[in-house]
């Protein structure tokens, strides 16, 4: 076990091999927590080798778990030390073969209601949804660009043929050059739908491994890929406001104007068979509401901003 320990401390400094990499990626899905302090206590800033410290160093590790501090290190302190001596000699041998002592400054931006715009290290632009969760290098390395991301982003990735520019997610590790495309990932699944350029997704759980093109998209679950046109031209909606509908389900159109409009809209009469077509560019939500009504022969409830179909 201790090699995996070696392996994680390579990759975390951006020196492992792709078949070090796969190891990590196999380790990170059978056991989620442990990666992710091991990767808390990495990134965890002013960690200096010279003054390690045990009990502190998991003492904030156990801050970034999702479980209660006295548990994680309840849980922890049998293997604490030994693993917390592999990892430390394994990053100090990457200290000393990258001939520094500082650790990459990871970044990163959880957004709410409000949606957020960030321009990384080489120029590439992410648009977030609300309830993203973007993690992300200060500085890219000379070799490759990565980033990790849970909920849902649009990226413009700058082109860097020397440097491929890879989105970690839960089920799959997305990999492009320069282009622009959206991921969504759930915890069930991750889609990837492509705008311009390619984009090559890498299922976590199996390593298959599909070439999407503009128009294409591929959904990864615990199950396998499925690869597929984009039927949904407002994929991207969420980001540019801009819907085109045409005789789209009703329950589609009300979930797609809620990604734009905040989850204001709710259709109570669920089996309402209505087929809508219409083009939105950025419109109010009131009038989209009242020509949805007409259109489908509804009652509307409006109270404090929010809509109810019936």
């Amino acid at each position: 076990m201790s090699d995996i320990y070696n392996i994680l401390a390579k990759y975390f400094a951006g020196e492992t091999s792709s078949e070090e990499e796969q190891q990590v990626r196999q380790f990170e899905l059978d056991n989620p927590e442990e990666y992710r302090a091991l990767r808390a206590f990495w990134t965890t800033k002013g960690a200096k080798l010279s003054e390690f410290n045990t009990d502190q160093a998991w003492e904030k590790i156990a801050e970034k778990s999702n479980r209660p501090k006295r548990v994680f290190l309840l849980s922890s302190l049998r293997r604490v030390a030994a693993v917390a001596a592999i990892f430390v000699l394994a990053m100090a041998g990457i200290h000393l073969y990258n001939n520094t002592n500082t650790s990459p400054v990871v970044i990163q931006i959880t957004t709410s209601i409000q949606k957020d715009t960030v321009e990384l290290d080489d120029g590439t632009i992410v648009y977030l949804n609300n309830k993203a969760s973007f993690s992300f290098p200060e500085e890219f390395d000379s070799h490759k660009r990565e980033v990790t991301l849970e909920g849902e982003a649009f990226f413009e990735v700058a082109e860097d043929s020397k440097r491929p520019f890879i989105v970690h997610t839960n089920h799959s590790d997305v990999t492009v050059l320069g282009t622009t495309f959206n991921i969504n990932t759930q915890d069930q699944e991750t889609e990837v739908s492509v705008a311009t350029g390619k984009v090559q997704v890498k299922s976590i759980i199996n390593s298959e491994t599909s070439i999407l093109t503009p128009n294409q998209a591929a959904r990864v679950t615990s199950q396998g890929m499925e690869v597929f046109s984009t039927e949904n031209n407002n994929y991207v909606a969420w980001k540019t406001g801009v819907f085109h509908f045409d005789e789209s389900r009703l329950q589609q159109v009300v979930e797609d104007l809620n990604s734009y409009y905040g989850n204001r809209i709710k259709l109570i009469k669920q089996d309402a068979d209505c087929l809508f077509s219409s083009t939105f560019n950025q419109r109010d939500l009131k009038e989209i509401m009242e020509i949805i009504q007409l259109s489908c022969d509804l009652q509307l409830n409006q109270k404090n901003g929010y809509y109810e179909l019936h």
